[in-house]
Parts: structure tokens; sequence; C-alpha cells
């Protein structure tokens, strides 16, 4: 957000608006700026970076065919940054999740069909709830022009450096 000083403003400006209701589930839950910058900062640095399966049996989807027991990996971070499916796709831009035809871009971060991740709504909720929380008492600077990450079981950054500053009332 601290390289982002519009987009930023827009979220206190939402804190701001939800008033007494901006904790509360309802507020939370509904889409909203905050549900898009969290949208748009998971498509451009998902956790989960990759997912495996194993072929159960002989199978084979348009011109491709793989034989029992062969593993198969959906490239997440790649497909979320596919300027095929995505415009500007390196560009951190919340309102591209503001566009009823959202649904259909190729975003999983949290998986998809029936192995779905189960913590989907709490993860969402908890996150706009954490996002809401700082960015209604702070504001985060950050030293660094771009995050370097590790792919392990899940992708996290190296390194985070900045400051937090405490906003004036």
């Amino acid at each position: 957000m601290s390289q982002h000083s519009e987009e930023e403003k827009k979220l206190k400006q939402e804190i701001a608006e939800e008033g007494e209701h901006v904790f509360s589930p309802e507020s939370l839950m509904k889409k909203s700026f905050t549900v898009n910058i969290i949208k748009e900062a998971m498509r451009l640095h998902p956790p989960a970076w990759a997912i495996d399966r194993q072929a159960l049996e002989d199978d084979s989807f348009k011109e491709y065919s793989w034989k029992k027991g062969t593993l198969i990996i959906l490239y997440i971070a790649g497909l979320h940054r596919n300027p095929k499916y995505w415009e500007q796709p390196d560009s951190f831009i919340p309102e591209r999740f503001d566009s009823e035809n959202a649904k259909n871009f190729a975003y999983y971060p949290f998986g998809a069909g029936p192995r779905l991740c189960i913590g989907e709504h709490f993860a969402m909720m908890e996150m706009a709830l954490i996002i809401r929380k700082f960015y209604n008492s702070y504001t985060f600077t950050s030293f660094q022009k771009e995050l370097q990450k590790k792919a392990l079981v899940t992708l996290r950054a190296v390194s985070l450096r900045g400051k937090i500053i405490k906003n004036r009332d």
C-alpha cells in the first residue's frame, strides 16, 4: 500500500465511511475496496504459489494426455500474472475486482472445486479485519521497491523493511 498512495487514501476513506460498522462481520464480508485490495494482493503474491495433484488414472484434456500416477502442477503464481488473462499483469489494480466478470478471471488463491480451501471465507474476513484495524490507526512506509520472495510450501517474503507511522487524528 505504501507504494500506492491513491489506493491507500481510498481504503482510509472507506474505513471512515463505514463508521461504527467498520469491524462488523457484515461490513468485513461485503464487496468492498478492502476486499479488492486483498484479492489483488493475493493475485500478485499468492501464498499457495503452486498446487499439485496426482493422476488417479490415465486421462486427457484437449491435446494433453497423462498416465496414471503423473504429478500435475498448477503454477498459481504464473497464472495470476499471465498477460493472456490479466491486463497489466504486474500492476497493483484493486479495481479490477469491481467487475462482475472478476469471477471469470484465472484466479485461484484458495484453490477451486472439491479441494477449495475450507477456510477461505474466514481468511478473507480475518484479512479485512486486520487491514482495517491497521489502516484505521497507522500507515506503513516501505523502504523497498520490490518484495523479494522465497518459494517454500507457501510463498513467503524474504524481508519487509519499512516504518509504521501512527495516524494523526
